[in-house]
C-alpha cells in the first residue's frame, strides 16, 4: 500500500533524525545541567527554580500575543508560495513580502518584550504571594523582568527560523542554547547555591537571546519599523495570536498552579519546595525528556501541514504518517524509561530524588498517548481555527489540573503521575473525535 511505502517516510526519517539527534544532544546536555543543579541545589533549589522558571514562561507566553504561532503560519505560507513559484519576477515579489512579514513580526516582538517585562515588574508582589504565600520573594519576581523580555525576543527569532524552514540553523541554535545553559548556570550554582537560582536564570536568558539573534540575523538582516501604518499590518496576526494568549495563559498557568498547590499542600517552606522539586524531577524524565520523540513536530510537521492543509488527501496522509512514526518511537522509549527509572533518577539527579520514581513511572505511560495526540493537536492550528484550538486546549489543561491535583490529594506524588497519564488519554480521545468529524482525518 502506498501509505506504508518506506519512500513516503524518507523525509520524516531525515527531519526526525536531524531533530531527534539535536534534541537528544540537548537532553544529554540538560541532563548534565540538571545533575549539576541537583547535586549543588538539592530538591529545594530545584523546586525554587521550577517556580521561577514557570512564572517567567507564563508571563512571556501570555504577553507575546501568540506571535510565535501566528507568525509561523503567516510567513510559512509565503515561503511555500516562493518555493513553488516558477516565474522569476513573481519570486522577487514574494521574497519582498516574506521580508516585510519578518520585519513586522520582529517589530511587534520587541514591543511585546517590553510589555512583558513591565507586567512582571508591576505584578511582582501578587506573584510572590500566590507562589510562596509571602512577599519575601517579591524582589526576586521583579528581577525576573529582564528574563521575560529576553525570552520573548528569543522566541520571535526561533519563529522566523522555523517559518523560513532554516532547519539546520534552527538545530544549531538549539544546541548552542543548551550548551549555554550548562556553561552559564554552573558558576552561579557552584558559588552562590540556592541564591544563584535567579541570577542564573536571568543571565541564561540574556546569553540565549544574543546567540539566537546573532544566528537568525545571518539569514534575515534585522529591520524594524514602528510606524503606526506599518504596525497596523500585524493586526490580522494578532487576532489569531490573541486566542493563543489565552491558551498559553491556561497552559502555563495550569503548570504553575499545580506547583503552587503542591508547594502549599506540602506545608510550604523548604518542605513544600522539596515536594515541588521531586515532582519537577519526575516530570522532566517522564514528559520533558520524553519529548525527544516529538522533536520534529514543531519545527517541521506544523509548517509542512500548514502548506498542504487545503488538500484533504495530503492532509490525511501527513497526519497519519506522523502518528505512526511517533508511535514507533514512543512505545520502545516508554518501555525503556519504565524499566530504567531506578538507575535514571540518581544518575540524572541524585539519591535525594528517588521519591519521584513511582510518580515518573506512572507518568511515562502517557508518552504513548501523547504520540497520537500531538500531531492531531496541530490540525486546528494549521487550519487557522484558533477558537477551536483554544477551546480544546482550555479543556485539556482544565482536565490536567483536575487529574493531577486530585491524584496528588488522594495518593500523593504517585497520584500526580497517574493524573498526568489519565489527562493525556482523555485528550487523545477528544482529539481523535474532532479530527475525524471536522477535518476528515
Amino acid at each position: 500500500m502506498k501509505l506504508f511505502n518506506i519512500n513516503n517516510y524518507k523525509n520524516l526519517i531525515r527531519v526526525t533524525g536531524l531533530f531527534t539527534g539535536v534534541h537528544g544532544l540537548n537532553i544529554v546536555l540538560n541532563m548534565v545541567r540538571n545533575k549539576i543543579a541537583s547535586e549543588l541545589l538539592g530538591p529545594v533549589g530545584i523546586g525554587l527554580n521550577a517556580i521561577y522558571n514557570e512564572t517567567r514562561e507564563l508571563i512571556h507566553s501570555t504577553t507575546n500575543c501568540g506571535m510565535d504561532i501566528a507568525g509561523i503560519r503567516g510567513i510559512s505560507q509565503k515561503v511555500e508560495e516562493f518555493n513553488n513559484e516558477a516565474d522569476a519576477q513573481r519570486k522577487k515579489v514574494v521574497a519582498n513580502e516574506i521580508s516585510d512579514r519578518i520585519s513586522l513580526l520582529r517589530s511587534w516582538i520587541l514591543i511585546f518584550a517590553a510589555l512583558g517585562s513591565m507586567i512582571c515588574l508591576f505584578l511582582a508582589q501578587p506573584i510572590s504571594w500566590l507562589a510562596f504565600e509571602d512577599f519575601d520573594h517579591a524582589l526576586g519576581c521583579m528581577l525576573l523582568a529582564p528574563a521575560v523580555g529576553f525570552s520573548t525576543i528569543t522566541c520571535g527569532e526561533l519563529t522566523i527560523l522555523k517559518a523560513t524552514r532554516r532547519l539546520k540553523a534552527l538545530a544549531t541554535v538549539s544546541v548552542m542554547n543548551v550548551v549555554l545553559g550548562v556553561i552559564v548556570t554552573w558558576p552561579f550554582y557552584q558559588f552562590m547555591g540556592i541564591s544563584g537560582v535567579l541570577p542564573a536564570l536571568v543571565c541564561l536568558s540574556l546569553a540565549q537571546v544574543i546567540a539566537t539573534s546573532a544566528y537568525s540575523y545571518r539569514n534575515h538582516k534585522p529591520k524594524f519599523c514602528f510606524e503606526r501604518i506599518f504596525l497596523r499590518n500585524g493586526v490580522p496576526m494578532m487576532r489569531i495570536g490573541l486566542a493563543f494568549v489565552l491558551t498559553n495563559l491556561v497552559s502555563h498557568g495550569t503548570q504553575l498552579a499545580i506547583r503552587y498547590i503542591l508547594n502549599n499542600q506540602a506545608g510550604g517552606g523548604e518542605t513544600g519546595l522539596h515536594e515541588v522539586g521531586l515532582y519537577a524531577a519526575g516530570y522532566a524524565i517522564a514528559v520533558t525528556y520524553g519529548s525527544i520523540i516529538f522533536a520534529s513536530l514543531d519545527n517541521d510537521f506544523f509548517p509542512r501541514l500548514t502548506g498542504v492543509f487545503d488538500n484533504i488527501e495530503q492532509r490525511r496522509l501527513a497526519v497519519w504518517r506522523q502518528i505512526r512514526f511517533s508511535l514507533a518511537l514512543a512505545i520502545p522509549f516508554t518501555i525503556a524509561i519504565y524499566a530504567l527509572l531506578p538507575w535514571l533518577l540518581p544518575l540524572l539527579n541524585s539519591e535525594e530524588f528517588m521519591g519521584a520514581e513511582q510518580m515518573a513511572r506512572f507518568a511515562s505511560i502517557g508518552l504513548i498517548f501523547r504520540a497520537v495526540y500531538t500531531p492531531l493537536a496541530y490540525i486546528p492550528l494549521a487550519a487557522g481555527h484558533s477558537r477551536l484550538f483554544m477551546t480544546l486546549e482550555f479543556f485539556s489543561y482544565l482536565g490536567l489540573f483536575i487529574c493531577v491535583t486530585s491524584g496528588y490529594t488522594l495518593f500523593g506524588l504517585n497520584g500526580a503521575g497517574i493524573g498526568l497519564t489519565v489527562s493525556i488519554f482523555i485528550d487523545t480521545c477528544v482529539a481523535l473525535i474532532v479530527a475525524k468529524l471536522k477535518y476528515k482525518v
